[in-house]
This record gives C-alpha cells, structure tokens and sequence, in this order.
C-alpha cells in the first residue's frame, strides 16, 4: 500500500504541477516535502477516521486552470465539502454520469504536458508511450507509472547511459521492488541457446528475467509481461505485450482483444505491432484448466531500415493445466502468423514456449521453458530457421 500511496500521489502532483506551470526549468517541484507531508497526513487521518482515502485527486487540475495557486481555493472548496455534509442525500441523487464530464475535462488539462516529451527521444517517448497506455488499460495511476519508470530504467541501461548514473542503481532496487509486489509472477530463466548454436545463436542472451500479471475485473481482463534479456556484460533487451480483453456478455466465452507488443534492444527498436481481433475463453469448475483460442488482425509498424508497415493475421492459443494435486503445471502459449523477409517475401512463423513447472511450495516453482520457433530467430549465419531452445527456471508466484 506503501508504493500505491506513493506512485498514485506522485503521478498526480507532478501532472498537476505541469498543468499549472509550478515546475521549475530543471524539473524540481518546489516546496514537495510540504505537498508529501500534507497528503501522508490527510491520508493517515482518514485512515483512522474510517473514510476514503483522504490524497492528492487528479480533478485539481481544474482549480490550476482556473488559477487557484497559494492555497486559499482549497480551504474554499475544504469549507465547501464541510458544508456539504449536511446535504449528503441530496448530492447522492446525482448520477455519476453527470459529474463524469469534469473527470474528461481534467484529462484534457493533464494530457496537455505531452507537447514536453522528445518524441526524437526513444527511451524517453516509449516509457512515456506505455505509461499513457497502461493507466486506461489496467484502470491505475501507480500501476501505468511503475512500469514507466521500470521501462525507463531498463532502456536506460540498454543504452549505456546508467554507468554514467550512479543514483540510478539505488532507484532500480526500489522499482524492481515496485513491480515486484505488483507483478504476479516473477521468472528467472538461465538459457542454454548458445551452447546448441555456437554459431547461429552466438549473441543470445544468458538470462531472461520475466514479469507476469494477469487481472480480471468488471469489463474483462488485462494482461502484461516484460522480458529483460541479459548477457555477462550488458542488458541486451526489453520486451514487452500488453493486452486487454473485454467480454462479449456476462456468460459469454468470447471477448474483445487489443493488445500492443515491442521494445527496445543495444542495436535498435524490436519492430512494434499492434493487434485487434476476438478471443474464445474457457476454463474448470475449480481453474486448474485454463485456455484461450484469439484471432488476430496484427499491424507491424516500420522497425529497422530493412523493415517495413505491413498487414498481417496471427492465430494465438494459451493454456494452463495443474494436475498432480496441484504440484505440476504445464502452460504456455503458441503464436501462429505472417511474417516478412527482409525482401518483402511473406512467410508463416512459429513460436511457442510450453513451460513445465514442479510446485515446491504455493510460492515457488521449478521447471524449464521451452522456445520452439521457425522463421522467428534472425540467423544470417547460415539457412537454419528451426530453433529450440531450452531453459532452466525458477518462478516465484506472489
């Protein structure tokens, strides 16, 4: 609750601060403590009074707007709120529909500090660009800004700049601890990949770590995982899928599916695409069976200069089975699409990773992950397509 309070708080100050033009040139917020100090306490008090949390909202964007600054519009609008107590079941007979414009217009006003983001920039715009996304996708401030800000530190690293950084060290403690609490799950792959192709795969990573999560709510689900490849010496990539679903009816299989899937690596840009199509949705009585069947239209956006925007279709199936009273799990997913050469040929390409995990406690697990791909591993050492590559793992299940 700690870094929810913290993230939330802070997302919200800085936007509003924006807005109003409070930031000084170098970035720094003036008089932050006191801003800190005012929300842990408001939040503190009504915690113990048994209310809503008592914090930093982000429709104070519209009292900036319309030039409240040294503090006397919030004891207005405090005063305004004490005064309305007394006329509760009044105001409760408000549709929420009706105040929701106020909650767009403030949107309006925050959004506006995009005009400040180096879109020349990449490791600034695609923080920036998931953090946008991930808000509205996952319905939380803290949950968008946390993985900003891990992306951010991840790409920093990839681009060198973090040896150059010291504090940053101190920071990625903090948001890997972040991202931690709120991912899901938390893999750490060791691959064995260069040792089956010295040569075609020479450049292959050491380690994955993985970060999982998966949400259900109201609408449907979202679901996301970041893979940060690392060799001896460098971080070599991030990659990361984000999508959403939302269901098609109350008891209905199928569903709506958006999804965005990219990142970057030491050389460049992954080639980022985006998806739209339907999924089929099922599961046991007791969900220890699980599975998922998505068709797919798939946009790729130019990459590399030898890539090129093109159309393309994917058929996508994801699985979970737990049997042996719950100590084994076999899961995974496999990707079926169109891909191009770098000539503009088409060609069909395969990946899936099945996983097989040994439950040792409710919390941690043991296993291998199996990467079975065609036409997928960029080789230019010779005319292999076909790769596996296997993977010893360790998963920590929050």
């Amino acid at each position: 609750m700690l870094f929810f309070d913290v993230f939330d708080s802070l997302g919200t100050i800085v936007g509003v601060m924006a807005c109003s033009g409070i930031i000084r040139k170098d970035g720094r917020i003036p008089h932050l403590r006191n801003i800190m100090l005012s929300d842990a306490l408001g939040t503190t008090a009504g915690a113990c009074l048994g209310c809503s949390t008592v914090t930093t909202y982000v429709e104070s964007a519209t009292g900036f707007a319309e030039g409240g600054r040294t503090g006397v519009a919030a004891l207005v609008i405090a005063l305004c709120f004490t005064v309305s107590l007394f006329l509760a079941p009044v105001f409760l007979t408000i549709p929420a529909a009706a105040t929701a414009p106020v909650m767009i217009i403030a949107g309006l006003y925050l959004f506006g500090v995009v005009r400040h983001i180096k879109l020349s920039d990449p490791v600034e715009t695609m923080p920036a660009f998931l953090t946008i996304l991930l808000m509205p996708v996952t319905g939380s401030i803290t949950d968008g800004i946390i993985f900003g800000l891990f992306t951010f530190i991840t790409l920093s690293f990839i681009a060198g700049w973090a040896r150059h950084k010291k504090r940053l060290l101190g920071l990625v403690v903090l948001l890997m601890s972040a991202i931690g609490i709120q991912a899901q799950d938390i893999q750490l792959h060791y691959d064995f990949g260069r040792h089956l192709y010295p040569t075609e795969e020479a450049g292959r990573q050491k380690v994955t770590l993985t970060l999982e999560q998966f949400k259900a709510d109201k609408w449907g689900s979202w679901f996301y995982f970041v893979d940060v490849d690392m060799s001896r010496r460098f971080t070599e990539s991030a990659y990361t899928e984000i999508s959403r679903e939302f269901n098609l009816g109350r008891e209905s299989p199928f569903a709506a599916h958006i999804e965005y899937d990219g990142g970057l690596n030491r050389s460049g840009s992954f080639q980022q695409a985006a998806l739209l199509g339907a999924a089929w949705n099922g599961h046991s009585t007791d969900y220890s069976k699980t599975y998922s069947l998505q068709l797919l239209y798939k946009r790729y956006f130019k990459g590399y200069d030898y890539t090129s925007a093109y159309h393309s279709m994917q058929l996508t199936g994801v699985w979970s089975l737990t049997f042996a009273q719950r100590k084994c799990t076999f899961s995974g997913f496999i990707d079926l699409w169109r891909g191009e050469k770098p000539d503009g040929h088409g060609q069909i390409v395969l990946l899936t990773e099945p996983q097989l995990w040994y439950n040792v406690t409710p919390h941690l697990s043991i296993g291998t992950e199996w990467e079975i791909s065609n036409h997928f591993i960029y080789n230019t050492a010779n005319d292999r397509s076909f790769f596996w590559n296997p993977t010893f793992s360790i998963k920590w299940k929050m």
